[in-house]
């Protein structure tokens, strides 16, 4: 099944103009060994799997997602990605001792070989699944004409056969906020954060229902909750911004609206947001150097 990159289709269409901020690979791996060293191991995930994506040829995000997986018991994912590491970098020696240590483990843990074999047959099931999912193939094809209206039902069916689908609940949030049904989008959104309640994509596009629906303060309880989990995010920043304005709380919208451009200077909309703040209003500390 080809995958639909949901984050890239949330962060281009929902907040078109407005840079992610997505980090450096190493800042991701910094973040996550925080999260790690305190046992906080679905943020640690998150972070090593970010920078995994970001640079698949990154050693250290391979080791360190194979960590967590060991942690987790996934022994048989911790393996792939410490191989993926030695691949990369044959002399990472931490890599080849965390690899003896799990191999090591598994000759001698006849549950540990089970739980690999089972996880290896569960895989297999999902494969044939996903594969006889006509409906989900459907609605894909029907995305990549732009017939969104089509696609929509052929989700909904899909999850009939796969209801714990995380990811399809979050692409029918965003496609039922494409067509400003908000009502449908919220119900999605949240439905997909109780599978995931810590995806800031997932907390964001809730935000940005509640913004657009016209209740800016339960939309900035979600864009705090973003920023909490990713603070460098310019488009939680601005957004956060936005329902400040929305609430009528100048101070602190000019305070997000210089956040953002700390994180990205080159952000003409928070300059032009600033700007247009001053000008309605006549604050003369809007237009002084560093708000704060």
């Amino acid at each position: 099944m080809k995958r639909i990159a949901i984050g890239f289709l949330l962060g281009f269409f929902l907040f078109s103009g407005i840079p992610s901020w997505g980090g450096s690979a190493k800042l991701h791996i910094d973040v996550g060994l925080n999260h790690f060293y305190k046992k906080r191991f679905l943020e640690a995930f998150q972070e090593f799997k970010a920078a995994a994506e970001l640079d698949p040829r990154n050693p250290d995000a391979r080791y360190n997602l194979a960590r967590v997986y060991r942690i987790q018991g996934f022994l048989k994912e911790a393996v792939g990605e410490l191989k993926i590491a030695l691949t990369l970098q044959p002399n990472f020696s931490s890599a080849r001792r965390e690899l003896s240590e799990i191999e090591n483990i598994i000759r001698h843990d006849v549950s540990a070989q089970l739980k690999i074999q089972g996880q290896e047959e569960a895989l297999k099931e999902r494969i044939e699944e996903v594969g006889t999912n006509v409906s989900l193939k459907k609605g894909e094809d029907l995305l990549k004409k732009g017939e969104i209206r089509l696609a929509i039902p052929e989700f909904e069916k899909a999850l009939k056969s796969d209801p714990g689908n995380m990811k399809i609940y979050s692409l029918l949030g965003f496609l039922y906020y494409r067509i400003n049904q908000f009502s449908e989008s919220l119900s999605n959104y949240e439905r997909a954060l109780l599978l995931s309640p810590r995806d800031p994509e997932i907390l964001y596009a809730i935000g940005l229902i509640h913004l657009k629906t016209k209740n800016p303060q339960e939309a900035l309880n979600f864009f705090r909750r973003v920023i909490e989990i990713t603070p460098n995010s310019v488009k939680a920043q601005y957004s956060m911004a936005e329902a400040y304005e929305a609430l009528e709380q100048h101070e602190n919208a000019v305070f997000q609206y210089r956040i953002c451009l700390i994180l990205n200077p080159h952000l003409s909309q928070a300059e032009d947001r600033i700007k247009e703040m001053a000008r309605k209003l006549g604050y003369s500390y809007f237009s002084r150097g560093v708000y704060y």
